[in-house]
């Protein structure tokens, strides 16, 4: 029996016994299209994707052909596979699409064999569900949802739950379209944002900004009234999109991301080390008359940069259009380990992170886009590059984007 025909009688077997799973474990349901992999739908030229975006995922992820389309799978889809896979006593590894069930289990099964090999991939026992496990909706139903959650109406919703198990509030589905979830039934839903870059934009930000072509950060400089509490913060908690230098007590206290740690850290300048610097600072905090005020002078901020660099700091952001997949293992685990410690659904957790009441005492919501907090990036990192994911995983750049596609 080949591995196709194994995992169809499996799926079968699971049907006719819905199997249960423990409690506490989380099931995750992957979309396929515009989450682990883009493809092309058709031979029509506005559904096929940038020749140079299919070389840079085949390098850097993998190509998958299943019933005749190719698949780009999306860097870190791999390892969060083999990390989540290999995780079995906290985490099951679904898979839910909208495309055909042979499509969806073709694919499925080369992701698998990607992820952790031909044998453990045999051994597969999570769900595979498509097109069938889908359901349309009423216009009425659909404008419900669309003013609840403040959603576009896309006319279809997917429905894991109907088919799987008892333990429905710790079902995840992760799709690229909010919408696509039902918000009142008992699942959570984790979005993504869509890879978005070409060569021109990357070959654009290494000319400009120099280096592997990220943002160097803005830099700002406050009270340390006024900063969030730091202590006893988880590194999801952190956005770190700016260099913070908070003021207290005459002390000037700078706050960054440590590379080697892998940790967010409060460093204090020490004035006589850093003379240039501190007394920089000490001219634009004796004129400042507001809560917090962007440093714009050059070389104050290049001295800045050399002070966090020189304690192993990042002094660039972040290149989130290259890594949806890192920041969806980071907000996923850290939504999952949330649950464990405050002993709530991950449904419940999910909720709590992404969507807000647009007003107090208001049954309206609105959802809070997360992909700019790079926590969940940073977070992610880490687990991933245990022996369950790879040692050598690290995030995405404009510049390796360009060498991934000078080397194919």
């Amino acid at each position: 029996m080949n591995i196709l025909n194994h995992l169809q009688h499996a799926e079968a077997y699971r049907f006719k016994y819905k199997k249960e799973t423990n409690e506490d474990q989380c099931m995750v349901f992957f979309d396929l299209e515009g989450t682990l992999a883009e493809c092309e739908r058709s031979e029509d030229p506005k559904d096929q994707l940038d020749e140079d975006l299919k070389k840079y995922l085949t390098k850097k992820g993998a190509r998958i052909t299943a019933d005749k389309i190719n698949y780009y799978v999306l860097p870190g889809a791999i390892e969060l596979i083999r990390f989540l896979y290999l995780n079995e006593c906290h985490y099951s590894v679904n898979f839910f699409s909208n495309k055909p069930y042979q499509t969806t289990l073709e694919f499925a099964y080369q992701l698998l064999e990607n992820s952790v090999g031909f044998h453990r991939a045999k051994c597969f026992t999570g769900r595979i569900l498509s097109i069938s496990s889908c359901r349309r909706i009423t216009s009425k139903y659909a404008e419900e949802q669309a003013l609840k959650f403040g959603f576009p109406d896309c006319g279809l919703l997917k429905k894991p739950t109907l088919f799987y198990t008892s333990h429905e509030e710790n079902v995840v589905l992760v799709d690229d379209i909010y919408s696509h979830a039902d918000l009142d039934e008992e699942y959570g839903i984790l979005g993504v944002n869509r890879i978005v870059t070409s060569k021109f934009y990357c070959e654009e930000s290494v000319k400009f900004y120099g280096g592997d072509g990220r943002v160097p950060r803005e830099c700002v400089l406050k009270p340390i009234s006024r900063a969030k509490k730091f202590e006893d913060r988880e590194v999801w908690e952190f956005s770190g999109k700016k260099l913070k230098i908070l003021v207290s007590e005459n002390k000037y206290l700078v706050q960054f991301f440590n590379l080697k740690t892998d940790q967010y850290e409060r460093k204090e300048i020490i004035r006589e080390q850093w003379i240039d610097l501190s007394d920089g600072l000490d001219a634009i905090w004796s004129t400042c008359n507001s809560d917090e005020v962007k440093i714009n002078e050059k070389e104050l901020v290049n001295k800045i940069y050399e002070f966090v660099s020189h304690h192993d700091g990042d002094t660039r952001c972040i290149y989130t259009n290259l890594n949806t997949i890192i920041f969806v293992a980071g907000f996923l685990i850290a939504a999952y380990a949330t649950s464990q410690y405050q002993r709530k659904s991950v449904r419940d957790v999910l909720k709590d992170m992404q969507f807000r009441p647009k007003a107090e005492g208001s049954e309206k919501m609105e959802l809070i886009y997360q992909f700019h907090r790079e926590g969940f990036y940073r977070y992610a990192l880490p687990w991933l590059r245990t022996e369950y994911g790879s040692y050598q995983l690290e995030l995405e750049t404009p510049l390796s984007f360009m060498q991934a596609i000078e080397e194919s």
